[in-house]
């Protein structure tokens, strides 16, 4: 489902929230010696009250009471510490909010660190991502790692908001673009040079082979912004072929290489298939604009899930 289109409210995101404990006197009305009401003194020195019962015992079982009660109260506060610290945290922040720092700052500035983010960031242009994309220097070790980073965040939020359809629902649209994005540029790729070989040597069957058994890891995705590329990437190389295919009909393939004189002297293409590749591209493209866009805006409404209750409005 994509909440890209609807608002979810984090109910308890802080992970403070929860019951008071609230816990009457350890020794209630009652527990000292009254004066009156027919106490007398026995001849050990003790004073008894009423019905003969010693008041030595009576204060020790309050004392009993009170220190029972004093270890319930700090075994309860320790149990609702670790669960809001998921086991742990350190520096006295949750385990939530430290898988999401790693993941963010993972992104904005290249370094897993456990510190609350820069929620000042304006642009995506500013990130660290989006440099190393414009650069050339994404590599497939950073978009792995950042995934690695996000799916322990992703598994955190399911534990502390398992009952917030909202909730999951974005982190789980979040998670499908993010999977779209690394795919792209850090995935299986099948380059034209790479078709282009694999015609020259075994024809167009070989050619097609390539694609298929290059891309096939993606085939089985269970994502829907997988598939996306999946099949974007399965048809342009499909697409590749043919566009080879028609080069080398023409008399333009030679020496294992096109001739883009001979092609544009002989007018050789398919106009359908030259559309269908940059009608792909388009799309593609669009897809992964607006995909990185909502990575990048999806940081700072993931913050505010997990550091307040306030209602986050999807952008």
């Amino acid at each position: 489902m994509d909440s890209a289109n609807g608002s979810f409210s984090g109910s308890n995101a802080s992970g403070g929230a929860g019951g008071v404990i609230a816990g009457g006197p350890v020794g209630g009305a009652g527990s000292g010696v009254s004066g009156t009401g027919g106490a007398i003194v026995s001849s050990g020195g003790d004073v008894v009250v009423g019905g003969g019962e010693k008041s030595g015992g009576k204060m020790k079982k309050w004392l009993l009471l009170g220190l029972g009660v004093l270890v319930l109260v700090a075994l309860v506060l320790g149990v609702v510490n670790a669960v809001k610290n998921g086991g742990g945290g350190g520096s006295g922040e949750s385990a939530l909010e430290n898988a999401f720092n790693k993941y963010a700052n993972y992104y904005l500035i290249g370094e897993a660190k456990a510190e609350a983010i820069n929620t000042g960031v304006q642009s995506g242009d500013d990130t660290y991502f989006e440099e190393s994309k414009n650069t050339d220097t994404l590599t497939g070790e950073y978009l792995q790692k950042m995934r690695s980073y996000y799916g322990e965040f992703y598994a955190k939020v399911y534990s502390a908001f398992s009952e917030d359809e909202g909730i999951l629902n974005f982190v789980n649209d979040y998670k499908n673009k993010l999977e779209l994005v690394t795919y792209y540029y850090g995935g299986a790729q099948v380059t034209f040079d790479q078709i282009l070989e694999a015609y020259v040597s075994g024809g167009a069957d070989a050619a097609t082979a390539l694609v298929a058994n290059a891309l096939a890891i993606y085939s089985d995705i269970g994502d829907i912004y997988g598939m996306y590329y999946y099949d974007y990437a399965v048809d342009r190389g499909y697409q590749i072929v043919k566009m080879i295919e028609l080069y080398d009909g023409g008399g333009c393939l030679v020496e294992g290489d096109i001739d883009y004189g001979c092609v544009s002297e002989r007018k050789i293409g398919d106009v359908g298939v030259t559309n269908e590749i940059a009608k792909d591209a388009d799309s593609m493209n669009a897809m992964l604009s607006n995909s990185e866009k909502d990575l990048f805006l999806g940081i700072f409404q993931l913050h505010d899930v997990v550091y307040s209750d306030m209602e986050v409005e999807d952008a």
